[in-house]
């Protein structure tokens, strides 16, 4: 009976007696009859597949249920589905399939097959496929449609239950496309273990992962319900699935009576049939069934965010229908993989599996072909490719990764930025960041062919894409693209075109110099022949065709046009990045003199007179002035004398064959003296002095001084020239046609050109005559030669006018009024040189007799002849001499004097308004008469130069002086006053007159100082200049003179403080009764102190230190403070304050030398000097320290570092540097060796010292807590260390204490117990550097200190053999 109609009445009977049918042919025995009679019909071997079998029943149960047929829910528009019931004792699906049929029932009831269709490699491991639910079931009940059976099967029976039916009444009926699977638990005795399997059993369920939906055909939802043994439910989760291509799994979640929780993941599927696959080695087949899975179907799943973005941050699963383990994969793989029993792995070793994963490969391609297609994926999907360095994928994984880096690398898959298709990876190139413009845009247009990768790719993607082959571009690509750039026209090169910005060329100068410093011989040359190099005339070229330079010179000079050069456009060469480009192309800065010897090259041809020509010159002769102060660049002379110039009137020629004049607006310049005459076309073009460039560096010559000086062109009316033959020196035509047609203005032309031309005069003296006989106007508009004329001074004129009566005096006529002041500064050498009178002496009255003679006509009668008599006369007292014995100098009332006429004898021109010797006629002059310095200037001429007065001299001061000596009244300020004034002259008086003023002050006694209230004048030899002490005879200068040093030391020989004199007054004061005052005492030791450290060491050794001299102040304790401090001399005992905590320790107890700690420094050569060095409490003060051995507080100290014997080595080397008693030679030297390495460090909290000072045959002692250091040495030589726990004493510790107790053991004989040296106080610094460096410094230091080394011991001396 292989036909049912399900949907008839009869339908149960017929079902029923199906059930029975099939247990007939199988020959149908209960257990019970099998065990009676001793027979196995399937001899075990099913019951034995069971349980050998690793198939999982969850998932067997759900693949039954994809497997089933789905029309009846799809037509009511209900997605298929499954769900479980789980609890403790029963587990129900429910599935809305299309029920069972009876070809459906035979399969389950056969081993290894199944009747429904599509099933191929669902049938399961070894045939068990439906029979794995008895794992956990000890009976399964089917009801579906018309049937209701059950299979019963518990562990040990035989087999047969499980594909034995035994019909069951139905306990209701169900929807008719609903069928329900109901396993009915093993249970268990034991209730731990009961629970145990069932909480396996729930975990096979939670196990279960929503992605399988992806995998599965037909069930788009699953659902799970978990219940206790209350049968309240624990938790319910829903698995769904929609969508085709782009599919979503939604989880929702609901725990007790917690909220529902959803959680979805989109996913995009690939789907590929593999065929012809090799079987399984593991399943079972029928033999109608021997190739069903040969062809199956591999699924890819990509995750993807809410916005189509590729998820690439989690490792994905492999599916085998079910998740069999994750891989490095970023997207799940499902295949009918033949996995391990344990379903935890795939068998790497089968053909099948081998053959799938070729598919794989083909099937990620599929795939990255659909994501083409999409307009984001496109660019993205690279994400999802499986990166080599990610995971450790093992040898079977590896070559999937192999072939698909194959595929990737030979499939068109990639877009093109160009004309957007696709490509493969090896014919396109990713563009780097350098190979773009500041927008993002390439900088150089695509070629032909197309192979710029699109720029959509994200750069991290690209980063992913290396591997596979995606390359940038190379330089001979790029050179490729540059050259087709530089091929096209001129709007469409982005090289040339006028609109590219200075960014773009900027990032293009940086590829092409990496090109240049990267690239091949070859490649370079490449670069050097493109025409990339942009020329100031617009143009374009390369290097390799002519030499290119700057548009800028050495010194930084513009070169002008026109010189056949190629330059650089100034603008290009103004960027960095490009000038360095160019640097490297071969552009070079052009050599000054190439330049120059263009220019001069030029010069030599024919020029135009044009405006272009005009300018080029212009510019040419610019850039020999900016160039001409260079040091590659000085012009000689005659080059730039002979150098053509355009004129005015556009003619060309040199200077040196014709005068050039500067068109300038001056009053007396060329232009106006010249217009109008044959000269007027004498002047260089006015754009030469257009926007006149600014002196460059190393000359403050400006552009037309040094037209001026180099070309010889002329600012001012040339005076002289040589004639043609240049043999002699003639006065210029144009000064003599000035003179012919404005003989106004010949004066102010000479006056104007007389700075630069007055050395020819001076020169050729014949001129000076020809100068005086041109003609000029005088004063009243008539011509007279200008040797004959006067200057119109006030008092000539006035002068004139007494003998005036209308005749004409050759007054020179000036623009501007003169006066006997000023004159000399504008038309002082027309009276210097040309003769022009100025004075009113006798040339002048003779000269004004013969004007009025001249005048005079004969048969006019003369008016007031008594003039002439009063000429004559005027004549006559201007010829007497001077009589300087005649008291004939003025000297006006001032103070109680009365006006009064003095010899010039007794006068001095510059002098103190104080001076009581002499008259300082300036003073008086100047305070009395307000008189202007011009005034004064002339009064000092007549009464230094002519009568003879002289400035206030040394001798004036000295006689003064003497002067004041005999005065009852001093006054020091005026005294002072002299000394300041003589000093003024010390320089003066050092070179020749020191003797004579020495002997003057000294003969004279002329020092004057006030001591003790009585005024008191001293010769040098009584005064001493100290800063610092009063010196017994002598007089301090410095308290009266400070800033006076120089005058009394340097000029009169006054000696200043010596040590010998010093030692004197300490020796006097050591001596004094009664004592001298304390403070006393101290300034002068503070002072021989001072002496003592300037002065050499044989200095002092010839003064004897004052051992019984009372020089030394003594602080006494327990005494009144009125005689607390005296003076005592060395013999008295008492200590000297060196260290701070010692002085309060005993400062109040014993007699301490009477200065402050840094007193005490300050003074340390004069201590030494004394020899009181061992009084230092430092010195003085003994430590004995003590330590409670057994304290707990006693441990070994915790850092091993500060352990010395880690340190042996070292202070084993400087024992032998110091030549200490321990270390001698052999076993001696080895035994201090073992010492230290033996030695060991403590710390403790219990260290307390005794300080002990002995003074006066009385111990003073004093307990200090906490300690900082004990070292203990037994008679077997351990030596060992206590040091403090607190951590400051235990800093002071290893940075002071230590040091020195250790330096001073080094240096104690272990036999005697005697310190034998204290000289090595230089060694405690390395002792300190050795116990405090890290260890692995302390041989580079004792090297560096020039520390002595050793090869004993032969070990290793670092070497921490013995343990902490």
């Amino acid at each position: 009976m292989d036909s049912i109609d399900l949907s008839a009445p009869s339908a149960v009977t017929e079902a029923r007696q199906l059930v029975s049918q099939i247990n007939e042919e199988r020959g149908f025995l209960s257990e019970e009859d099998l065990n009676e009679i001793g027979i196995s019909t399937l001899d075990g071997s099913l019951a034995k597949n069971l349980y050998s079998s690793s198939a999982r029943f969850v998932f067997e149960l759900l693949q039954n249920a994809d497997d089933s047929n789905f029309s009846r829910a799809i037509a009511d528009g209900e997605e298929p589905y499954v769900s479980f019931r789980i609890s403790p004792d029963k587990v129900v699906l429910e599935c809305n399939e299309d029920g069972l049929t009876p070809e459906n029932l035979r399969a389950i009831c056969a081993i290894g097959k199944s009747s429904k269709i599509g099933a191929q490699g669902y049938i399961g491991e070894k045939g068990i496929a439906f029979k794995s639910v008895f794992k956990v079931a000890w009976q399964v009940h089917i009801q579906s449609n018309a049937f209701s059976f059950t299979f019963t099967h518990r562990e040990g029976d035989s087999g047969m239950g499980m594909i034995s039916p035994v019909w069951c009444e139905p306990e209701g009926t169900l929807d008719a496309s609903l069928t329900r699977i109901t396993l009915f638990l093993h249970q268990h005795n034991n209730p731990a273990e009961q629970e145990r399997r069932y909480s396996n059993i729930v975990d096979q369920f939670n196990k279960l992962q929503g992605k399988s939906l992806l995998f599965l055909r037909k069930l788009r939802r699953v659902r799970l319900s978990i219940y206790d043994r209350t049968d309240l439910l624990i938790s319910r989760i829903e698995h769904s699935l929609r969508g085709t291509d782009y599919v979503t799994i939604r989880k929702a979640s609901l725990l007790g009576g917690s909220q529902e929780t959803l959680e979805e993941r989109l996913y995009y599927l690939t789907k590929h049939i593999a065929n012809n696959v090799p079987v399984s080695e593991n399943r079972s087949y029928a033999a109608e069934e021997s190739n069903t899975d040969a062809n199956t179907e591999i699924v890819l799943a990509f995750p993807l965010t809410e916005d189509l973005v590729p998820i690439d941050d989690e490792n994905q699963d492999i599916y085998a229908f079910s998740s069999v383990r994750k891989m490095g994969f970023k997207f799940l793989i499902h295949a009918d993989f033949e996995t391990e029993a344990s379903r935890q792995d795939i068998v790497v070793t089968s053909y099948r599996n081998q053959h799938l994963r070729c598919c794989i490969a083909e099937c990620f391609i599929k795939a990255v072909r659909q994501f083409c297609q999409h307009p984001t994926l496109q660019f993205q999907w690279i994400r999802w490719l499986p990166r080599r360095d990610s995971y450790p994928w093992g040898e079977f994984w590896g070559v999937l990764l192999d072939e698909i880096d194959s595929l990737i690398q030979t499939s068109s898959i990639f877009r093109c930025q160009t004309d957007n298709r696709l490509e493969n990876i090896s014919s396109l190139r990713v563009l780097d960041y350098g190979h773009l413009d500041k927008a993002g845009n390439p900088l150089f247009g695509d070629l032909p062919s197309a192979i710029y990768l699109s720029q959509k790719y994200a750069s991290v993607d690209l980063n992913i894409l290396k591997p596979f082959g995606l390359k940038s571009l190379s330089i001979n690509e790029l050179l490729d693209i540059v050259s087709h750039d530089l091929q096209l026209e001129e709007d469409l090169s982005r090289i040339r075109s006028r609109n590219t910005d200075n960014d773009w060329h900027s990032r293009t100068t940086r590829l092409l110099l990496s090109c240049l410093k990267e690239g091949t011989k070859e490649q370079q040359q490449r670069v050097l022949s493109m025409k990339i190099i942009p020329l100031d005339t617009g143009k374009w070229a390369s290097i390799t065709t002519a030499p290119i330079y700057y548009c800028h010179c050495e010194g930084g000079i513009e070169i002008p046009q026109g010189l056949d050069l190629g330059l650089v456009s100034s603008a290009a060469a103004a960027d960095s990045e490009r000038r360095a480009l160019f640097d490297e192309l071969g552009v070079s800065t052009a050599p000054i003199r190439l330049v120059q010897d263009k220019i001069f090259s030029l010069s030599q041809k024919v020029l135009k007179d044009d405006s272009a020509s005009l300018q080029l010159a212009v510019s040419h002769l610019r850039y020999l002035y900016l160039s001409h102060y260079h040091e590659e660049g000085e012009i000689a002379p005659e080059h730039l004398i002979e150098y053509p110039i355009y004129s005015a009137t556009m003619q060309v020629r040199s200077a040196e064959r014709g005068v050039f004049y500067l068109p300038t607006s001056d009053y007396y310049g060329p232009l106006r003296l010249l217009r109008g005459s044959e000269y007027q076309n004498w002047f260089i073009h006015n754009a030469y002095l257009k926007d006149p460039p600014l002196a460059p560096s190393g000359t403050s010559l400006s552009w037309v001084d040094w037209l001026c000086q180099s070309l010889d062109i002329r600012r001012h009316l040339r005076l002289t020239f040589w004639d043609k033959d240049k043999r002699k020196m003639k006065l210029s035509p144009e000064l003599l046609d000035v003179s012919a047609r404005r003989p106004g203005s010949v004066v102010g032309a000479l006056h104007t050109s007389w700075t630069s031309q007055k050395g020819v005069f001076a020169k050729y003296p014949a001129l000076i005559d020809k100068m005086r006989r041109v003609m000029v106007l005088d004063k009243h508009g008539g011509r007279v030669e200008l040797g004959e004329t006067y200057l119109p001074l006030p008092e000539l004129v006035e002068s004139y006018s007494l003998y005036d009566e209308g005749e004409e005096f050759p007054f020179l006529k000036l623009t501007e009024p003169v006066a006997s002041r000023t004159y000399q500064e504008k038309w002082g050498f027309l009276v210097d040189v040309f003769g022009i009178g100025c004075v009113k002496d006798v040339q002048f009255y003779l000269r004004v007799l013969k004007a009025i003679s001249q005048f005079c006509d004969p048969d006019v009668p003369v008016q007031r002849p008594k003039r002439f008599l009063n000429l004559y006369q005027t004549i006559l007292g201007s010829c007497q001499a001077f009589d300087d014995q005649h008291d004939l100098v003025f000297i006006p009332a001032h103070g109680t004097n009365q006006d009064q006429w003095v010899s010039p004898q007794v006068c001095v021109w510059v002098g103190h308004g104080n001076l009581q010797t002499a008259y300082p006629l300036e003073h008086i002059y100047r305070t009395k008469f307000d008189l202007a310095e011009a005034d004064l200037q002339s009064l000092k001429r007549y009464f230094k130069f002519f009568i003879g007065v002289s400035d206030c001299t040394w001798e004036d001061c000295a006689k003064e002086l003497r002067e004041l000596k005999k005065s009852d009244e001093i006054h020091f300020d005026w005294i002072n006053e002299i000394y300041h004034y003589i000093n003024q002259d010390r320089e003066d008086i050092l070179d020749g007159e020191q003797d004579e003023l020495k002997q003057a002050f000294d003969n004279g006694r002329l020092i004057y100082a006030d001591t003790s209230g009585s005024s008191c004048w001293h010769t040098a030899s009584d005064c001493v200049w100290s800063s610092g002490i009063q010196i017994q005879g002598r007089v301090l200068l410095n308290e009266f003179y400070p800033d006076l040093e120089e005058f009394f030391v340097d000029l009169l020989g006054v000696t200043t403080l010596t040590l010998e004199m010093t030692y004197n007054e300490l020796e006097s004061k050591g001596s004094s009764n009664p004592a001298p005052p304390i403070q006393d005492v101290k300034a002068v030791i503070f002072e021989f102190n001072s002496l003592l450290q300037v002065c050499s060491s044989s200095g002092a050794s010839g003064l004897k230190p004052l051992v019984g001299s009372k020089i030394l102040p003594v602080q006494y304790p327990n005494t009144d403070k009125h005689n607390k401090v005296r003076l005592v001399d060395v013999s008295t005992e008492f200590a000297i304050v060196d260290r701070r905590e010692l002085w309060q320790a005993f400062g109040s107890e014993v007699k301490l030398l009477d200065f402050t700690l840094n007193e005490t420094r300050i003074l340390g050569p004069f201590i030494n000097w004394l020899g009181l060095g061992d009084r230092y409490l430092s010195i003085a003060v003994k430590e004995i320290p003590f330590v409670k051995y057994n304290n707990p507080s006693t441990r070994l100290v915790q850092n091993p570092e500060r352990q010395i014997r880690k340190r042996a080595h070292g202070l084993l080397r400087i024992a032998m540097q110091i030549d200490s008693p321990r270390a001698g030679s052999g076993p001696k030297r080895m035994q201090l060796y073992r010492t230290l390495r033996q030695a060991k460090v403590y710390e403790t909290y219990r260290i307390t010292s005794e300080l002990h000072l002995l003074q006066d045959n009385h111990n003073f002692k004093y307990i200090k807590h906490p300690g900082e250091l004990h070292i203990r040495e037994d008679g077997n030589g351990t030596l060992e260390l206590y040091v403090s726990r607190v951590p400051i004493c235990r800093d002071i510790c290893y940075f002071e204490t230590l040091p020195r107790r250790l330096l001073d053991w080094l240096m104690t004989d272990p036999v005697t117990n005697v310190k034998t040296s204290d000289s090595y106080e230089q060694m405690l610094d390395v002792i300190i550097s050795i116990l405090n460096a890290p260890l692995k410094s302390l041989p580079y230091i004792l090297d560096a200190k020039g520390i002595v080394n050793t090869d004993d011991p032969k070990e290793d001396p670092d070497s921490d053999q013995d343990g902490d």
